[in-house]
């Protein structure tokens, strides 16, 4: 429903965030002295599909019981994903992809964990928690699966498809009135990945998240989901 909230003179906010990045678009073209033609568009949102594509399977490989990656390793494959040229990138996750297939699956861990909460980019502190026995299955964090969860879909306006994509994708509380759906994410990943708890952490000052963590908590006793 947030996609039809009226923003700028009435319009819809996915038609008022079309306008934006129309306005950031042109200014490029401008300050560079090139242009952005829609073929262009369309090839850099297909790589980037692709990108999506390739990690959604990394993590699909994570609902097994006996996984053959740690979530430690998973959120440095991500992160590689924000820092690498794309096609190179895509052709090293699908070579990584047959590898961790190939693999002796993990069996000696004691409960499969979900981490969730604000920017978390450092998987030394999911090793930690890996260290202890548990293992992260999956997660809701800006370095993870919300960074890449849904794919842009490619329709006759391009623009009006990568406001669209920014604006529904997997929520941050930033994003107003979405308390409830930032929950159902949350809980649809907890039974698709067999989650047995939630490990919440927060970076320092992060206080959005710090306020989503009342609701989150008093949610997830409700349904009895392990919460910490």
């Amino acid at each position: 429903h947030f996609l039809n909230i009226p923003h700028k003179n009435g319009e819809p906010a996915v038609l008022w965030y079309r306008d934006e990045i129309k306005a950031l678009r042109q200014a490029l073209q401008e300050h560079f002295g090139t242009e952005i033609p829609r073929e262009s568009l369309e090839k850099a949102i297909e790589i980037y599909n692709e990108t999506r594509r390739l990690l959604r399977e990394l993590y699909e490989l994570r609902k097994s019981q006996a996984l053959p990656i740690t979530g430690a390793e998973t959120q440095s494959l991500v992160l590689a994903a924000m820092s690498m040229p794309r096609e190179q990138y895509n052709e090293i996750l699908r070579r990584s992809l047959e590898e961790i297939n190939a693999r002796e699956p993990i069996r000696d861990y004691r409960v499969r964990l979900m981490v969730i909460g604000s920017a978390l980019d450092d998987p030394a502190f999911i090793k930690i928690i890996e260290d202890q026995g548990g293992i992260v299955v999956t997660d809701s964090l800006c370095f993870g699966s919300r960074y890449f969860w849904e794919p842009v879909e490619i329709k006759e306006d391009l623009l009006a498809s990568l406001a669209r994509s920014y604006l529904s994708g997997p929520r941050c509380p930033r994003m107003i009135e979405q308390h409830a759906l930032i929950f159902e994410f949350i809980k649809d990943m907890v039974q698709a990945y067999k989650v047995d708890g939630i490990i919440y952490q927060q970076m320092q000052f992060c206080d959005l998240w710090g306020g989503e963590s009342l609701y989150l908590e008093n949610k997830l006793k409700e349904s009895k989901i392990p919460f910490l």
